[in-house]
């Protein structure tokens, strides 16, 4: 039994960008996503499905999967096909006959985007796309409604014992048997405020924790004292993350981007791709590692160092990093969804 991961909202259901943060945790849920069908699960580009380069009625079932960053509004969120694209790749979905699964497919989510679609058919310019009418998107949604399998796929994640937890950069501490929590764009210090523990399952085995990257680019340096900042938020992240498993893990940070690299405008905040020099940046860096270094003494907590094979001289190694961006290339990851590689290269290592 082969099923078939479609999207129905107009953003890729990707191959979204070769080795890719987005790309690699689409494939990490994937796995997830075939456990709780019990069947093989494949990912279906949107434009060649919309341009008759596969056929859904090869496939025995599709699941409607909402990927978690599919509600990132803006450069953050998935790449928007063009419309005709989009319109085509729905009709496919709406031809195929037989089981439809949806996965994350929540019922005020697809009634707001059913309305957006038929606004969308009376637009003059897109007047003449085959457009969906509001029959056909009622009963593609109750069928996905019926089909639900969202409970099943997190039972499937939360039966792991061992999570990976943090920003988008947690992709990258993915292993097999291993469940990742990736929230993009969430920063340390609004993590702690809410409390670690809404994000992470009772009873687990192991926990890892990579957050903090997005404050040391855009935030700590803007409080007027940087160095009480970091002390106090290093030590209230092991506080926080020692009762939350029998072993514990923190990432320290990760190297300084080279300040000549060119970054996607996703990356900015408040018109800057980074707050602070780079030299400034990566003494609190060091000052952060040595604090949570300190606070986790006589802990159950240890402290993971990035590998040298990702570093330069003071930077990431360019052919390291994804193109125009600053996550890790899923190719220097040492375990990869995608490719089912082991780097033994890119493990990340406890400090000494």
């Amino acid at each position: 039994m082969t099923c078939a991961l479609v999207t129905y909202r107009d953003y890729f259901t990707p191959i979204n960008r070769h080795k890719g943060t987005k790309t690699e945790s689409l494939h990490q849920y994937l796995i997830d996503l075939a456990e709780a069908l019990d069947e093989e699960v494949k990912i279906i580009n949107t434009s060649e499905l919309a341009r008759g380069k596969v056929d859904l009625d090869s496939f025995d079932s599709i699941v409607i999967f909402e990927h978690p960053t599919s509600s990132i509004h803006g450069p953050l969120g998935f790449t928007t096909p063009s419309i005709d694209v989009h319109v085509s790749q729905l009709q496919a979905i709406l031809q195929f006959k037989k089981q439809v699964w949806s996965c994350r497919v929540e019922h005020e989510k697809w009634e707001k985007w059913s309305a957006t679609m038929l606004k969308r058919a009376l637009n003059p310019r897109t007047l003449d796309l085959p457009w969906p009418n509001k029959k056909e998107l009622d009963s593609l949604g109750i069928l996905a409604m019926e089909g639900n399998v969202t409970e099943k796929y997190e039972q499937v994640r939360l039966a792991r014992r061992d999570w990976a937890i943090g920003d988008s950069h947690a992709t990258m501490l993915w292993k097999p048997g291993r469940t990742v929590e990736a929230i993009f764009g969430k920063t340390l210090f609004s993590a702690l405020r809410d409390g670690l523990e809404i994000y992470s399952p009772p009873d687990l085995e192991r926990a890892h924790f990579c957050f903090g990257n997005i404050d040391l680019r855009h935030h700590i340096l803007r409080y007027p004292n940087a160095e009480q900042m970091v002390m106090e938020m290093a030590e209230e992240y092991v506080k926080q993350a020692r009762s939350l498993a029998k072993e514990v893990s923190i990432c320290s940070l990760l190297p300084e981007i080279n300040p000549e690299r060119k970054l996607k405008k996703a990356y900015w905040h408040k018109g800057t791709p980074s707050f602070g020099s780079p030299k400034e940046r990566s003494i609190v860096a060091q000052m952060f590692r040595e604090a949570l270094r300190n606070y986790s003494k006589g802990t159950n907590v240890t402290i993971i160092d990035p590998p040298e094979s990702i570093k330069g001289d003071e930077w990431f190694k360019e052919e390291c990093l994804e193109t125009n961006g600053l996550h890790l290339r899923t190719d220097c990851y040492e375990w990869s969804a995608e490719t089912k590689c082991h780097r033994p290269e890119f493990t990340f290592s406890p400090v000494s």
